[in-house]
């Protein structure tokens, strides 16, 4: 186990994603910086194009998988409406009907593509062609400078999106290691019927929901970083909708339909099944934060029960439903510990263990 010196928690991957927005302005200003000198110490002719094509790719494109993906759909249209720009300045020396009905027709057809799935690519090479040609009366050297610069500007900008970059992978993994540790929170209170007011509840499971769209956005950014597939983190994505869904139903159930000692009844009878509910969901997140997938020991198959194993007899329809909630719960979560473990190669730093900084997160998780 390597352990970073205190200096490497500056450059480490959770600190980049605490701080994200302030390293990225300081990127998009550093490129910005180095390109404008470029142009202007050499006098590259339509030297604003490269300029512009920094703040494009990397603009607004915090994650390094993002910028790839943007840079490349740039690259692509910007060489596609060149060939089409230029070839409208060509037609123009020798038909000036032609080069419009040539530019006229790769517009129709750039806004057909741009209805599809390469949207990006089909909208800015039709872009690309109307700028480089004007109206087909433009110079063809400076179409090529233009053409020159944006791919220049699309190559510095990957160049700059590579200097402390944050992941997409890491903020997906952080973003679930808060919703884990959150949900573990709030089950603890749940079982233990310590109850927040209706208000808190609502926003805690606002918190859930919110990161949950969040993840989600960051699928095909992920998938570009690293050999994952989206249908994998789908299915993570629908365990972990499940598990809220049923915190929520145990809340409703626990809160408004079983009395309170019908309720330390039911938690004696499942307190082996609770305790394993919070400290895996816990275990999850601690391993997911401070890439740890050695808390995600695949669980025995003796630790699992039945309801027909729980000495359920005795409780009513609300407490037979509470129990089998606590089963469904215990499911959900076994089989999304076993996903985040199959998936530890992809979000796990290889060969580096970021272990928690003093007083954070180094406490028992039954704590």
């Amino acid at each position: 186990m390597v352990r970073l010196p205190s200096f490497g928690r500056w450059v480490s991957p959770y600190f980049i994603h605490q701080h994200y927005a302030v390293l990225h302005a300081f990127r998009v200003a550093l490129a910005f910086l180095t390109v404008l000198v470029l142009v202007t110490q050499f006098a590259i002719p339509h030297g604003a194009w490269m300029l512009i094509t920094v703040l494009v790719v990397i603009g607004s494109l915090p994650h390094l998988g993002s910028v790839f993906r943007k840079a490349g759909q740039r690259i692509a249209g910007t060489v596609i409406g060149g060939v089409a720009g230029i070839l409208a300045i060509v037609l123009h020396r020798y038909s000036v009907p032609l080069s419009y009905g040539w530019m006229v027709l790769f517009a129709g057809l750039s806004s057909y593509f741009a209805l599809g799935r390469a949207d990006y690519i089909a909208l800015l090479s039709g872009i690309t062609m109307a700028v480089v040609a004007g109206y087909g009366d433009n110079d063809i050297n400076g179409a090529l400078w233009r053409s020159a610069n944006v791919l220049a500007g699309a190559l510095i900008a990957l160049g700059f999106a590579s200097l402390l970059p944050q992941k997409a992978v890491n903020h997906w993994k952080y973003l679930l290691a808060d919703n884990l540790r959150e949900a573990g929170m709030l089950y603890a209170r749940l079982r233990h019927h310590e109850l927040a007011p209706s208000g808190e509840i609502e926003a805690a499971f606002a918190r859930l929901n919110a990161r949950l769209t969040k993840q989600r956005s960051l699928f095909p950014a992920v998938c570009k970083e690293v050999p994952i597939s989206a249908r994998e983190l789908e299915h993570i994505q629908l365990l972990q909708r499940g598990i809220l869904t049923t915190l929520d139903l145990l809340g409703e159930t626990g809160a408004q339909r079983l009395e309170r000692d019908e309720h330390q009844c039911l938690e004696e009878a499942c307190e082996k099944e609770q305790l394993l509910i919070k400290h895996t969901l816990l275990g999850m997140a601690h391993a997911l934060r401070f890439d740890r997938p050695d808390r995600l020991q695949p669980l025995q198959d003796e630790r699992k029960h039945d309801l027909a194993a729980l000495p359920s007899a005795e409780f009513g329809f609300e407490g037979r439903g509470y129990l089998w909630l606590t089963l469904k719960l215990l499911d959900q979560v076994e089989r999304l510990n076993r996903q985040i473990l199959d998936s530890a190669p992809y979000w796990c730093a290889v060969g580096l263990v970021v272990g928690p900084p003093k007083g954070v997160g180094g406490g028992s998780l039954s704590e």
